[in-house]
């Protein structure tokens, strides 16, 4: 999947983790521009993290897919120092070029994020 991750500036313009409670919270947008099976991986230090404890689809653009965050069998994500976003039709079966009637350099559009984490 390609795509282009932007951080989101908060009302004073800064686009730095800001402290939430006990961590830290970085709001992002996500634009796809090809998908691919296994998903985009997005890393904490790509939002100023160096572990992220939750990340949060805020909100999406297409009505073709829904996006969903990988977790593991046991409800964690795969890893504390990234996520990956998946593409999925609105049915829940997994997306693929094809069944979403989308070529492979159909931009999929935007999805917002919310990401919570502790910095390094």
């Amino acid at each position: 999947m390609a795509s282009t991750l932007t951080l989101l500036a908060d009302h004073l313009g800064s686009t730095y983790p800001r402290v939430s409670g006990i961590e830290y919270v970085v709001d992002a947008v996500l634009e796809i521009t090809d998908y691919a099976v296994a998903g985009e991986v997005l890393n904490a230090s790509d939002f100023g993290l160096g572990t992220i404890t939750q990340a949060l689809i805020c909100g999406y653009e297409s009505s073709v897919i829904v996006p969903k965050i990988l977790l593991d069998s046991s409800g964690n994500y795969t890893s504390t120092s990234s996520i990956t976003v998946l593409v999925q039709n609105p049915d829940g079966a997994d997306a693929d070029a094809m069944a979403l009637g989308l070529d492979a350099l159909t931009d999929l559009g935007f999805v917002r994020l919310r990401i919570y984490g502790q910095l390094a």
